[in-house]
């Protein structure tokens, strides 16, 4: 409240003093803005000022001695006492806001200020005394601010709410509403729909504290938001404090936006990407099929050539036996089996055969692994993340990428003891493919100018709260001018028609966004670049406030 001990004083002092000095008093305060009075003990006005009088709407003599009920309606009236009764029963100062009638029919708001007061002609009892500021323009003002600031909101297609203490919602605007399928008195006062699933109200709530608690912002990537029909949208969140003039939380306002489709676009763009990368790939992987289907070929061609001879072998091995046991066998019968035997070479195919049918085996396996290797890459994830074994994928992915990398560099594995990761393994395989094509083709633009090889180290270390995996080659480096840039969209150090500069971004965005890792490098003009790609363990992410799925997090009511 404001400080009218001064006031008080000053009245108190002019209500004893010689009739001159009343009237002195009287003089000024007729000066001061706004309307200024004094009543006795029963509401009767016994000092008015020409404000005071104008805001009632009747001549001053026409006010002294009388009540309010005798001067307003009586709603107005009542209000009015209740203020000076509250006043005079509490001794203590009041601050409100009223509205009085105007003479043209209208409603003026007026700021008013009352405080008890012993004149000289009470019996002791307290009287009230107060000003009053007509703010009815400030008011307008603030109305019409307030009709814009809602007319704003309700353009937006963002939903906006407002919660107070405990997480009750008391303000949304339009999208917010519609996707509720509530007005504004329906939502008013609850804690979230009944129709939101009781996981997703905890966290909204624990959202909420979180804000309330800390006085910090926070921000919910991705989180899951249900309509009044059922449908489950994704949306992406902010809340932040709203301070009272003490600095404390009063309130929290909220922004969600629906990234339903942003989502689904994202995921089949990674998943377009993930199959441009394999028809990229799809000639190599061709010739890395055909070579051991080839000398599987000829080993069953040399199989079935060894087999024909061996059988006619057999053929003369029965006969020979039908002469035995007939005891009809010759001299000319063992020579003619010796000559079958040398024929058919059984030496050259004891010796040779069980090669060959291990290479047969060595074949399929690599073509199997392959094949499934090919399959597992392009197969789109769930939508769930899920542990895995990043070693695994990482060797599976080198599989399918093997050939693009045999012709300029020698690949070293340095694979670590992991722990399994929560993870999308399909999109990680995608950044571990981007990373050693790019580096493959910047040791191709090394070899073309020196004709030497290079080399492409991959590692993998479990550190104390997450995986790391460093990518290595012995390419060109990074120019340090384009460093800052090469995870912007669309950039690109490659010819027109080897690349469109939606790698890096994409491998960031999965590796940070998603996983809530981290994807850096080092580099060194000429020398090389290492990427690092670090992700949280399975079971050991930090516990954050939101949604701990980055396809469900946090809260939009």
């Amino acid at each position: 409240m404001s400080d009218l001990s001064g006031l008080q004083t000053a009245l108190s002092s002019a209500g004893g003093c010689p009739e001159t000095e009343l009237a002195d008093f009287r003089s000024f305060a007729s000066q001061l803005p706004g309307a200024w009075w004094y009543k006795d003990a029963t509401g009767r006005y016994l000092y008015v000022n020409p404000a005071a009088a104008q805001s009632i709407g009747r001549p001053a003599l026409e006010i002294l001695g009388r009540t309010d009920a005798e001067l307003l309606p009586k709603h107005v009236a009542a209000a009015l006492s209740a203020h000076d009764e509250r006043v005079r029963r509490t001794g203590e100062n009041l601050e409100v806001f009223e509205e009085i009638p105007d003479n043209d029919g209208g409603t003026r708001h007026w700021y008013s200020a009352k405080f008890p007061l012993v004149g000289p002609n009470d019996s002791g009892e307290p009287g009230t005394a107060g000003f009053a500021i007509d703010v009815t323009s400030v008011m307008r003002r603030v109305r019409d601010a307030e009709g814009m600031l809602q007319q704003i909101l309700d353009a937006m297609t963002d939903m906006v709410f407002l919660k107070g203490e405990h997480s009750r919602l008391e303000w949304a605007n339009k999208a917010f509403l519609a996707t509720y399928g509530m007005t504004v008195t329906q939502l008013k006062g609850i804690v979230d729909a009944p129709f939101t699933a009781a996981d997703h109200t905890q966290q909204y709530v624990k959202d909420d504290l979180y804000v309330f608690s800390t006085g910090r912002s926070l921000e919910i990537p991705e989180e899951p938001l249900t309509c009044h029909d059922g449908k489950v949208l994704t949306v992406h969140t902010v809340k932040v404090p709203i301070f009272d003039s003490y600095g404390q939380v009063k309130k929290t306002l909220g922004v969600s936006r629906d990234i339903t489709d942003r989502k689904r676009l994202e995921l089949e763009l990674r998943h377009a990407q993930k199959l441009e990368s394999v028809g990229r790939l799809a000639s190599g992987i061709a010739h890395e099929i055909n070579t051991p289907i080839q000398f599987i070929g000829d080993e069953m061609h040399f199989i079935r050539a060894a087999f024909e001879d061996v059988l006619a072998l057999c053929d003369k091995y029965q006969l020979f036996v039908q002469r035995a046991a007939g005891g009809a066998v010759s001299a000319a019968d063992v020579a003619e089996i010796r000559d079958a035997e040398a024929r058919a070479g059984l030496a050259f195919v004891s010796k040779n055969v069980r090669p060959a049918l291990d290479a047969i085996q060595e074949g399929t396996t690599r073509v199997t692994a392959l094949v499934r290797a090919l399959t597992e890459f392009g197969h789109p994830d769930q939508g769930e993340r899920c542990e895995a074994d990043i070693n695994f994928e990482l060797t599976n992915t080198l599989s399918v990428s093997n050939n693009e990398l045999k012709y300029v560099a020698d690949v070293e594995l340095d694979l670590g003891t992991l722990p399994r990761v929560l993870c999308y393994p399909g999109d990680l395989k995608q950044v571990f493919l981007n990373l050693l094509l790019n580096a493959a083709h910047s040791i191709a633009d090394v070899c073309a100018r020196t004709g030497q090889r290079g080399r492409i180290k991959i590692t993998t270390r479990a550190l104390q709260d997450k995986v790391v995996v460093s990518i290595s080659d012995t390419g060109t480096g990074i120019p340090e001018d384009l460093r800052s840039k090469i995870f912007d969209p669309f950039f690109t150090t490659k010819e027109v028609g080897k690349g469109i500069g939606q790698g890096l971004t994409m491998a960031r965005m999965i590796v940070v966004e998603k996983h809530q890792g981290s994807l850096t490098f080092d580099t060194e003009t000429g020398v090389g670049t290492t990427f690092h790609v670090a992700l949280p363990h399975a079971g050991d992410t930090p516990e954050t406030p939101g949604f701990s799925s980055p396809d469900a997090q946090g809260e939009p009511a």
